[in-house]
């Protein structure tokens, strides 16, 4: 964790108060996890607190700053000690405290706990998505807190906690309308299946009678020009008689 809180966090030029917690409840289930306290405020180079947000000049086609104008007067606004003012707006000046950053840091912790699990023969594998960003149709828990974890331990239901006994009874009658949907389809394919080979069947039965009735009409054809010319002569590509009927 040393180095992860270092890559992370330090050489980005934040102060970080790292701790590591591990505790078992009496039910004899480990709550390892890491506390990691962060700055939002950077360091100058005297080593003082620098502004946590800074001011930026909105700038007009020319890059000049532009002026604030006192609708009553026309006339750019002054402070109260006779400045101008100016357009602006704030941000902040680092990114530390953005969501981005959040993602990779959680998308780092995850990796570097793999790689340790993996090292050490480990099968347990970390996940810092969420269901929906791995596409799993299944409602996420909320955070109990340490205060409902104690209760919920002595025995003393919490709203939070019955939250997610509910929440937990909706995924199992999720998964198992799943599985009775998948195992619907899987008969409606049989199904279908069966009354598919049962008309091809029924249409090989039929294309027989058809063709042994189009061999009765080829016959009598037969017989009537045979009957007329004396003879029925079957050509093949050469122009020569296959044989005389």
């Amino acid at each position: 964790m040393k180095d992860y809180v270092q890559r992370n966090f330090v050489d980005k030029g934040m102060c970080a108060d790292w701790a590591i917690h591990d505790s078992e409840n009496d039910k004899g289930q480990r709550n390892l996890h890491i506390h990691v306290l962060l700055t939002m405020r950077p360091l100058t180079e005297n080593g003082e607190w620098g502004a946590q947000q800074k001011k930026i000049y909105d700038l007009d086609e020319n890059g000049e700053k532009i002026p604030v104008i006192d609708k009553r007067t026309g006339q750019q606004k002054v402070d109260k000690r006779n400045r101008k003012q100016w357009k602006c707006h704030t941000a902040d000046s680092t990114d530390w405290n953005s969501r981005e950053n959040a993602k990779m840091w959680r998308k780092d912790l995850a990796d570097t706990i793999n790689a340790t699990n993996e090292q050490l023969g480990i099968a347990l594998h970390w996940e810092h998505r969420s269901f929906k960003e791995q596409g799993i149709d299944r409602e996420p828990t909320i955070h109990i807190g340490a205060v409902a974890n104690a209760l919920e331990r002595k025995g003393i239901q919490t709203e939070r906690s019955n939250i997610n006994r509910e929440i937990i009874k909706h995924n199992i009658l999720l998964e198992q309308a799943k599985e009775m949907l998948m195992l619907a389809k899987q008969e409606l394919h049989s199904a279908q299946y069966a009354t598919y080979k049962s008309t091809q069947i029924k249409n090989t039965a039929v294309s027989r009678e058809k063709c042994q009735q189009v061999g009765i009409e080829v016959m009598e054809m037969i017989a009537k020009v045979r009957e007329r010319k004396g003879r029925f002569d079957l050509p093949i590509v050469s122009g020569k008689h296959l044989r005389n009927c």
